[in-house]
C-alpha cells in the first residue's frame, strides 16, 4: 500500500516517534470506526506496530529532535579578507533519538543517541587553504540510562562528563552563536586561521595552537567520551554529578537552578582530573617520552542571571587548569608557566519587540591568559616563525563584540555576531618567562551569520 511504503522511506525512527505520540489515540478511534468505512485501517495499524519499539509488552517511548545550523563567517586577519562557510562550533548541527520505558511508577530506563556532521580537525582551513567543514558523521551520545526519582540518574557509554556544560550557565537565547567555547571558530588541532604578526607576517603557528592546546573545549569545561556518569535527584534546586572513564579521567559538577521573585538563576561548578596515558592526547596536556602519562587537572564553573521583568540578563564563566608535565618538558627549569585561566562575560536584554518573536541582543568578552606552549601532540610549540624567541613562555588573547538573536518562529532563530581578537604572546629562547620578548599580534576580526532550525 502507498501509506506503508511512504513510512518505510520516511524511516523507522520517524515512524516510531510517531507511533509512540499517537498509537493510543489511533486505536481508541479504531474500535469505533465500522470495518466497511476503512478496509485497510487496521492492516495499517499492525505496520505501525511492527516498527513500535517494545521491552517485553512495555513499549519505549521515542523522541527525536535535534538542530540543524550552519553559518557563514566572514574573516579580516589585518592583510587578508575573505568569507567561508563554515560549521557552527559553537552549536554543532545534529540529530538526537532518546527512548524511555518505565518499569514502575519511579523508575524507567532508556537510551541517547545522537549524531551530526563532524567538521575535520585535521582539514585546512585557513589563509592558505579552504577545506568544507563538512566530514563525516559524528556519534556524540550513544548511552543507556537508569532513572529513578528518590536515588537519581546512572548512564554508562559514549555520555558527557559530569563537568560538561559546567562553564556554559545562561538564561537567554545565546546559545547558537555564543559560548565560552567560542573560540573553537578560530581553529584547533590542524584546522584554522594561522597567526599573523604585526609587520604582517604570516607566522606557521595557529590561534588553536595558543588557544586550545589540542583541546576542544575550554580549561573547566568538560566534553563527551566513553564513560559512567551519575546524577542525583533535585534536592532543593541542587544536582550533584560525577564521571569516570576514557582511561583514565574523574570528575565531579554541582548545578543550581531557580528562582526568587523576577530574577532567575542559574549556575555550575565542576572539577576534573586526568591521567590518561593512551596513545592520542585527548585534552592537549604536556607529555614527553619518559612521563607518557597525563597529570593536568581543572576547575571551571558559571552563573546566569535573568530580571524576567525587563529581560536583563548576565552570564559569567571562569576556568582554570594546570599541567603538572609541562615544567618537566621544557627540561625542569625554573619560570615556566604550567597553569592558565580564562574568563568570560555576556550581558545583554531580551524581549519581544517584534511578532515573530524574542529578540536577545548582547555583549561578549572573552579572555586567556595562557602558559608555556603545549601542541595538541604534547610537545612544545616551535616559535621561531613569530620572529622573536624559539618558545612560548606565555599569552594573553582576548575577544570581544556583540550579537543579536532574532527568533523567527518557533525553534527557527536568525543570528549574527561580530568579534574582534587581539593577542600578545610572549617567547624565550627557553620557554620560561625569564628572558621573555613580547610578540605584537595583528587584530582577527571575524563576523559569524546564519540561521538555526531546531526540530
Amino acid at each position: 500500500m502507498l501509506a506503508t511504503r511512504t513510512l518505510k522511506v520516511a524511516g523507522s525512527a520517524f515512524v516510531m516517534g510517531l507511533w509512540a505520540a499517537l498509537c493510543l489515540p489511533g486505536l481508541a478511534a479504531a474500535e469505533s470506526i465500522s470495518a466497511p468505512c476503512c478496509s485497510d485501517l487496521e492492516s495499517r495499524i499492525a505496520d505501525l506496530e511492527a516498527f513500535s519499539a517494545r521491552k517485553g509488552n512495555r513499549k519505549v517511548s521515542l523522541v527525536v529532535s535535534g538542530i540543524v545550523t550552519w553559518p557563514i563567517m566572514v574573516w579580516d586577519d589585518g592583510k587578508q579578507t575573505d568569507a567561508f562557510v563554515v560549521s557552527n562550533e559553537v552549536k554543532r548541527p545534529r540529530v538526537r533519538v532518546a527512548g524511555t520505558a518505565p518499569i514502575d511508577s519511579a523508575t524507567s530506563a532508556g537510551f541517547v543517541i545522537e549524531i551530526g556532521p563532524n567538521p575535520s580537525p585535521f582539514a585546512p582551513m585557513d589563509q592558505t587553504r579552504y577545506v568544507s567543514s563538512g566530514g563525516p558523521l559524528e556519534v556524540r551520545y550513544a548511552h543507556w540510562q537508569l532513572k529513578n526519582k528518590a536515588l537519581g540518574d546512572v548512564s554508562l557509554g559514549l555520555v558527557s562528563m559530569a563537568t560538561d556544560g559546567a562553564t556554559e550557565s545562561t538564561l537567554a537565547n545565546t546559545t547558537s552563536v555564543m559560548s565560552p567555547g567560542l573560540p573553537i571558530l578560530l581553529g584547533y588541532l590542524e584546522r584554522g586561521w594561522y597567526i599573523r604578526r604585526d609587520d604582517g607576517t604570516l607566522s606557521d603557528m595557529r590561534f588553536g595552537d595558543v588557544i586550545f592546546k589540542g583541546r576542544n573545549a575550554v580549561w573547566g569545561e568538560g566534553h563527551r567520551w566513553a564513560a559512567a556518569r551519575y546524577d542525583s535527584p533535585a534536592i532543593a534546586g541542587f544536582t550533584l554529578s560525577a564521571s569516570w572513564g576514557q582511561n583514565d579521567f574523574k570528575d565531579i559538577a554541582l548545578r543550581f537552578a531557580g528562582e526568587t521573585g523576577r530574577v532567575r538563576v542559574a549556575a555550575a561548578l565542576g572539577a576534573a582530573q586526568w591521567e590518561d596515558d593512551s596513545p592520542q592526547n585527548r585534552r592537549g596536556c604536556a607529555r614527553t617520552t619518559d612521563r607518557m602519562r597525563l597529570d593536568c587537572w581543572e576547575i571551571g564553573g558559571s552563573i546566569a542571571v535573568m530580571d524576567t521583568a525587563t529581560g536583563l540578563f548576565l552570564n559569567a564563566a571562569a576556568g582554570y587548569g594546570q599541567d603538572n608535565n609541562t615544567a618537566h618538558l621544557y627540561g625542569d627549569i625554573s619560570g615556566i608557566d604550567d597553569d592558565e585561566a580564562f574568563y568570560y562575560l555576556v550581558g545583554g536584554i531580551e524581549r519581544q519587540w517584534l511578532a515573530c518573536g524574542k529578540t536577545t541582543i548582547f555583549g561578549q568578552y572573552w579572555h586567556k591568559d595562557a602558559g608555556a606552549g603545549v601542541l595538541y601532540t604534547g610537545q612544545r610549540i616551535d616559535a621561531a616563525t613569530l620572529g622573536a624567541q624559539d618558545f612560548i613562555s606565555g599569552a594573553d588573547v582576548t575577544i570581544y563584540g556583540a550579537s543579536v538573536v532574532q527568533t523567527l518562529a518557533e525553534g527557527v532563530d536568525l543570528y549574527a555576531s561580530v568579534n574582534r581578537v587581539e593577542s600578545t604572546l610572549r617567547t624565550s629562547a627557553t620557554g620560561a618567562a625569564e628572558g621573555s620578548v613580547t610578540s605584537e599580534i595583528r587584530p582577527f576580526d571575524f563576523l559569524l551569520t546564519g540561521m538555526s532550525v531546531r526540530f
